[in-house]
């Protein structure tokens, strides 16, 4: 169980770098389509759309974001498609996407979300 109840709570446990990144990609994800929703889940910021959500959360097109001290953990499902032309950020063997809060937004992520929550 999360020990934040909301999203709120949750930014304000942010570093100021973690913010500034958090900002920027939110206003990155939320300009792709105007039927994406935030919310917390399982203690991470999650971006979805109502309506291609499935029968779990789990098993639904989402981006999730996981905060750490100096980079951010993105969790979604066009990483692995599009690795190659990730080569400039680094990735985990699951393909979870590790974005330093230094490195530069590519365009290539305007892809991979918009991909990744079809």
């Amino acid at each position: 169980m999360s020990k934040y109840h909301t999203l709120h709570e949750y930014l304000m446990t942010l570093n100021q770098d973690a913010i500034k990144m958090y900002e920027t990609l939110k206003t990155l994800i939320m300009s792709l389509d105007d039927h994406i929703q935030e919310r917390l889940f399982a203690g991470q910021v999650a971006f979805y759309k109502e309506s291609t959500l499935k029968h779990s959360f789990h098993a639904s097109p989402v981006i999730v974001m996981a905060f750490q001290k100096e980079h951010v953990n993105i969790f979604a499902q066009a990483i692995e498609t599009y690795q190659a032309k990730l080569s400039m950020y680094q990735l985990t063997k699951k393909f979870t996407l590790q974005l330093a809060y230094t490195d530069p937004i590519q365009e290539i992520l305007h892809t991979v979300f918009l991909e990744s929550l079809k």
